[in-house]
């Protein structure tokens, strides 16, 4: 098997897993961490989409953005990460003159030494990377045995998704639909050689996973549930 269970709980928030020899954490804050690079991944955070809907004249409340990013400088803080990658989708729009810019300026400077990468996603495309102390890559960034894409199924396009590496992406924003929950809850999916984060923003629409896909994670306000995988 190339994932291996693993009942190992990081600080009571994540569940370890094992996949091609890398261990790691799924976080029920939607984030994945890897203890031997000290590393946090995350995914479509979408910061200024709000801003953006208002623009276009849709109404919509203040404060997700600023949520997101406490949540994120948590996490930063819980897992003592000093490298962080955003798997695309950053931006919701131009970063230029929204309100989340002066908050993301605070968590920049409340963690000095964090090196933060953005593999570029299709919503990224007026990104200011530099004024927003971020390192813009395209798709692939890998690191070691590491494959960090924006989504899976371009990856495939670019080189395949090769087994000896560990594939990562977002994109789809995955979610499930739990009977007696009208909401529909935020999942990791994992499937041979890979993982598909759900996005990080909590302002976000989500794509229906199908269960029978792979191993999934349900993210949840006190932790993560695995769906039995029932056929």
């Amino acid at each position: 098997m190339l994932v291996d269970r693993k009942e190992v709980m990081f600080g009571g928030l994540g569940a370890g897993i094992s996949m091609n020899g890398q261990e790691m954490f799924l976080m029920h804050q939607r984030a994945v961490f890897i203890p031997s690079r000290r590393l946090l991944l995350i995914a479509d955070l979408h910061l200024g989409k709000p801003d953006s809907l208002r623009l276009s004249g849709i109404a919509t409340p203040a404060g997700s953005s600023e949520s997101d990013l406490k949540r994120l400088s948590d996490l930063l803080e819980i897992t003592g990460a000093n490298q962080l990658v955003i798997l695309g989708d950053m931006l919701h729009g131009p970063n230029k003159g929204r309100e989340w810019t002066s908050r993301w300026s605070q968590l920049v400077d409340r963690h000095p030494s964090l090196s933060i990468v953005l593999v570029l996603g299709n919503h990224d495309r007026s990104v200011h990377a530099d004024s927003l102390g971020v390192r813009a890559v395209p798709e692939p960034l890998i690191i070691d045995s590491l494959r960090l894409g924006h989504d899976l199924k371009s990856l495939r396009t670019i080189t395949g998704l090769e087994q000896s590496y560990v594939n990562f992406g977002g994109h789809v924003h995955p979610v499930v639909k739990i009977p007696g929950i009208r909401k529909r809850l935020p999942s990791f999916v994992l499937s041979k050689s890979s993982v598909l984060l759900p996005a990080f923003s909590e302002f976000t629409g989500g794509q229906l996973v199908n269960r029978h896909s792979g191993r999934v994670f349900v993210c949840c306000p006190e932790g993560l549930v695995e769906l039995p995988n029932v056929r």
